[in-house]
């Protein structure tokens, strides 16, 4: 890594961390709706109808969104990557 970190490897890094943190917070969401849901769910003394779990939605949009968001951005950086090696080699 001779030239050092650009500005644009350093937004690629930056924007990877915040969509892994992203989908981490989605994650840790989904498995405590889940865990409400199925492990802990509240006692109903006569039959209702099944609970919504309103707080599902946006933990697995978080998760869906960070994934694409990730995936996007690191594609973005091992390209850059492949780039520099090539440019490397024919110096």
């Amino acid at each position: 890594m001779k030239d050092g970190v650009t500005a644009w490897r350093a937004y690629l890094y930056a924007v990877t961390f915040l969509s892994l943190l992203v989908m981490v917070i989605g994650a840790v969401d989904v498995c405590t709706v889940l865990l409400e849901a199925f492990v802990y769910p509240p006692p109903a003394p006569y039959p209702q109808p099944p609970p919504y779990y309103p707080g599902f939605t946006r933990a697995a949009a978080m998760l869906l969104v960070g994934f694409v968001v990730w995936v996007y951005h690191w594609h973005m950086l091992r390209r850059d990557e492949k780039k520099r090696e090539e440019g490397d080699a024919h110096r």
